[in-house]
């Protein structure tokens, strides 16, 4: 990659990549949509005029890095202007990874991944080789994401896949191990779920909620994984009052019905572990009485990724310690544990006294475990009443 480059913005990132890397390139100039931006100070003592956007010229020197939080929307305008992505441009973030001088770890999947990636910044030890850089397989990408993915692909020394059954992402992962460079590390990583706190009888993973409603097109909203027990109760038209007294009198899930789930759920991990490089049944068997360690069915709690980024440590041979954030690194609602249910299994704390994380239309708030269910019930009643008379999908 040339060391010549011009940066597009003037603003606070392109200072902050020009002080933190300013010996890894020469600055040329800059470029700005703003007709009142015709100079970039960047420190004392350095001043680069300020152009405004134009068609791209031949032979024209120089490779752009567009030193903004929208970068999409302005390489979108570069691509217009005749310009190539990465070939004449790059966004700061990728033009970070690359001056970093770190090998880029890829983690390509589910949102666990996302959260390995942000435990394994906290490894010293990890962060002084390596740069971990995530992609969704669940959310469209954009033409210059998937260009970006793909130059990550071509330039990555170690990639983490997550391995799932569908034949979509089996594709996907195909198509992106066909492309990897011979000499990269890959390790696979099993979709893992763990229904034993939330035994149903109709199984909802990876299933809309029924009394749910997409937002923006994305499917993460308030009650995205629905319980198909509160459910049941909402359509029978049980009273709120009833579906707290069926609940503290342990009238929801029998003991045969929840030891039964939960051993299917160690079936069904461990047959899944067979194939995958990372191995974590074990220990969610030793130790989910002791410690929540799923917010649903669906999303770990920060401990499960800890013990996964251990892992990604142990391969790499750079083990180092990690803090354990008390921020959730996956940021979706703790679903609540029915009393039955955390009496049968021996839970080691009352699930009545849980604060839980709970996502509304509102934003984030905490909530008991009673509020929880009075929020579903009301939400979900209210949702299956608009349903009904046609006001939704």
């Amino acid at each position: 990659m040339t060391k010549k480059v011009i940066f597009w913005g003037c603003g606070n990132i392109a200072k902050k990549m020009f002080q933190n890397y300013k010996d890894e390139f020469t600055l040329l100039y800059g470029i700005s949509n703003d007709p009142e931006e015709n100079f970039f100070i960047p420190e004392a003592g350095q001043i680069f005029r300020v152009n405004r956007p134009k068609n791209k010229i031949k032979n024209e020197e120089g490779t752009i890095v567009i030193c903004s939080a929208e970068y999409e929307k302005i390489a979108e305008q570069l691509s217009l202007l005749g310009y190539i992505p990465f070939v004449d441009f790059i966004d700061y973030e990728l033009a970070e990874t690359v001056w970093s001088g770190k090998e880029i770890v890829l983690l390509y999947g589910f949102c666990h991944l996302r959260g390995i990636g942000e435990c394994l910044k906290g490894a010293k030890l990890f962060s002084n080789r390596y740069m971990p850089v995530y992609y969704s397989n669940y959310i469209p990408l954009s033409f210059y994401q998937h260009e970006r993915l793909r130059y990550f692909i071509q330039h990555c020394s170690v990639l983490i896949y997550g391995e799932a059954a569908s034949a979509e992402n089996y594709r996907k992962n195909m198509s992106i191990l066909g492309n990897v460079k011979a000499n990269v590390k890959v390790l696979g990583l099993h979709t893992v779920y763990f229904g034993g706190y939330f035994p149903q009888k109709k199984r909802t993973y990876n299933n809309m909620n029924e009394f749910a409603v997409k937002s923006e097109g994305y499917d993460y909203t308030p009650f995205s994984y629905g319980d198909s027990w509160l459910n049941e109760c909402i359509s029978k038209g049980m009273s709120l009052e009833d579906v707290y007294d069926s609940i503290e009198n342990k009238k929801v899930y029998e003991k045969e019905f929840v030891l039964s789930y939960l051993e299917g759920e160690w079936k069904r991990l461990k047959y899944q572990e067979k194939e995958s490089d990372f191995k974590i049944c074990n220990y969610i068997e030793e130790n989910f009485r002791r410690s929540r360690l799923f917010r649903n069915e669906t999303h770990m709690e920060n401990l499960i990724l800890y013990q996964y980024s251990l892992q990604v440590l142990q391969y790499l041979n750079c083990i180092s310690e990690m803090t354990i954030k008390e921020k959730p690194l996956l940021n979706c609602s703790e679903h609540f544990i029915y009393p039955c249910v955390a009496e049968i299994l021996k839970l080691e704390w009352d699930v009545w006294q849980e604060e839980l994380d709970l996502y509304t239309y509102s934003g984030w708030k905490k909530v008991n475990a009673r509020d929880y269910i009075k929020d579903y019930y009301e939400t979900c009643s209210e949702i299956r009443k608009l349903k009904m008379y046609y006001f939704l999908p």
